[in-house]
């Protein structure tokens, strides 16, 4: 699977099912985070990843303490919002 494959294919519910199936069980599952380099030129997920990269953003990002805790802000809103584009889950194995 390459990228944007997987965006295609996965999401919270999707997720879940397919580990299910395994014998997984969710422990958490969330959504966080997006692409504001995707977000600023109006692309689907369907672009290549090249063609949105966020990296200079995430080092500013992580250099400045202020711009960490306004991240950990919308990332917890995206959360509560089921709206990210990253899952991000926690699975047991049953039995």
């Amino acid at each position: 699977m390459s990228y944007p494959e997987h965006l295609s294919y996965l999401n919270p519910s999707t997720l879940c099912a397919w580990l299910g199936r395994f014998g997984f069980a969710p422990v958490t599952v969330r959504t966080t985070g997006f692409s504001l380099a995707c977000l600023q030129r109006g692309v689907t997920s369907a672009t290549p990843a090249e063609q949105c990269s966020d990296e200079q953003l995430r080092v500013r990002i992580e250099r400045s303490r202020m711009l960490r805790a306004a991240k950990s802000t919308v990332n917890g809103a995206l959360a509560i919002a089921g709206a990210g584009d990253t899952i991000k889950g926690y699975f047991e194995l049953r039995g």
